[in-house]
């Protein structure tokens, strides 16, 4: 006979028990990565015959190579990060979390990163983290580069006639790509209303207008599409936020942030048209009710710190 999952707990119980509960098992897993780094840096895999660390958890441990590779990393990072290590083993941050710090902070930055990270949530610590690093020229160029050459395409053909269409693309190309699938998307959603309103069919879910878009895209491309002489800015634009100061300096120090690489940036800068719109430090437009205007070569120039 099954047990009844609701129990006499109220809610508010329930709650202080699975907030402790977690604070435990980030606790644990401190533990367990300060086994990681201690097994590593003894080269305990090395007798066992593996080429390193991640092998030997991914083959004794269960744990993906990938992910594995990730804890080795996290585990040796936190080594060098002693309040972040702290507040990992007393269960006031979480994996996620210091597996985010560990990629940018140092021992200047990491009392200012780890106040920010103890009462933000997981994701907010990642994008801001992210945007920190980017805006590192040296790790994110090698970043930029690690995800162009993993960039793939694959299909799967199916014997219901159907197709599976896997693509992985660096953030730029992706957004790209949607931006495309949005202004087709956007394009038939009039003509589907239209016709809905004269038919009991119903109405196709979002992913499925998704993938009637970007059919929509390639159609257009075989049509002529490609053909088009015109600068991409006539068609569309991409927003991209970067700090001034990190396409100046790659030193993270300066508090410089990027949505993306700034290598990234500055090609996409060097390929473009551009629109600048400066912000002050509250994220509010400083020239709202100003005409833009696309930057001028010497402007764009200035604007990547080049003579």
């Amino acid at each position: 006979m099954k047990s009844s999952p609701i129990t006499h707990r109220t809610l508010e119980q329930l709650e202080e028990e699975l907030i402790s509960f977690s604070e435990r098992m980030n606790g644990w897993e401190y533990e367990y990565l300060v086994l990681i780094h201690e097994f590593d840096i003894r080269h305990g895999w090395k007798a066992l015959h593996f080429n390193n660390c991640a092998e030997w958890l991914n083959f004794r441990c269960g744990i993906s190579v990938a992910t594995a590779r990730e804890k080795v990393r996290v585990a040796n990072a936190l080594f060098n990060l002693p309040r972040c290590s702290e507040a990992f083993a007393a269960g006031k941050l979480s994996y996620s979390k210091a597996r985010a710090l560990t990629r940018v902070a140092n021992c200047r930055t990491e009392p200012e990163l780890l106040e920010f990270a103890v009462f933000a949530t997981a994701s907010q610590v990642e994008d801001h983290c992210r945007q920190l690093r980017n805006a590192q020229r040296k790790v994110s160029t090698q970043d930029a580069n690690r995800a162009h050459k993993a960039r793939y395409l694959s299909r799967s053909i199916h014997e219901d006639g159907s197709m599976t269409i896997s693509i992985q693309l660096p953030r730029e190309s992706a957004d790209l790509v949607m931006k495309a699938i949005d202004i087709a998307l956007a394009l038939e959603t009039k003509q589907e209303k239209e016709e809905f309103q004269h038919t009991d069919e119903e109405e196709a879910s979002f992913f499925q207008k998704q993938a009637d878009a970007l059919v929509q895209v390639a159609r257009g491309y075989l049509t002529g599409g490609a053909d088009k002489k015109s600068s991409t800015a006539d068609h569309y634009q991409v927003m991209v936020h970067v700090d001034e100061t990190a396409l100046k300096s790659a030193d993270i120090d300066q508090g410089g942030k990027s949505d993306l690489p700034v290598e990234s940036v500055r090609r996409i800068m060097c390929d473009a048209s551009i629109v600048p719109i400066s912000k002050d430090k509250n994220g509010d437009p400083l020239n709202v009710g100003r005409k833009h205007r696309v930057v001028s070569p010497p402007m764009k120039r200035a604007l990547l710190g080049r003579d």
